[in-house]
């Protein structure tokens, strides 16, 4: 084999280990979520009281964005429901049916949690 031909060919493996690693790199420094002031605070105090355990705070944390996008879903049909002329209170039955609870439901039929408690809606 020539000279010629086995620099090339060592230049090229070289070449192509190092994009490689930069490609991993970039893909490996990238994959941590962005996290809010207030979702990086739950995610601390969670690291805090489980002992620096980050699979159970990441499920935690992927648990809360679930709860999160429930909620916001919930909302958003819950007022299209009460601007198609829908009662609130079949707005609550329907939240109930979905699963909601709580400040899910009150979010979703447009009432405070109390009035939601107190049957007042």
């Amino acid at each position: 084999m020539k000279p010629e031909r086995r620099s090339f060919i060592a230049g090229f493996v070289c070449g192509g280990a190092l994009v490689a690693i930069i490609c991993g790199g970039s893909i490996w420094w990238k994959a941590s979520p962005e996290r809010s002031a207030n979702d990086a605070a739950i995610y601390d105090s969670c690291l805090a009281s489980k002992q620096g355990n980050t699979v159970a705070c990441d499920a935690m944390m992927r648990m809360l964005d679930r709860e999160r996008t429930q909620t916001a879903a919930l909302i958003k049909e819950g007022a299209r429901m009460l601007a198609a002329g829908v009662s609130k209170r079949d707005v609550v039955n329907w939240a109930i049916k979905q699963g909601a609870v709580g400040s899910q439901i009150s979010d979703a039929a447009g009432i405070t949690l109390r009035e939601l408690q107190s049957d007042k809606y």
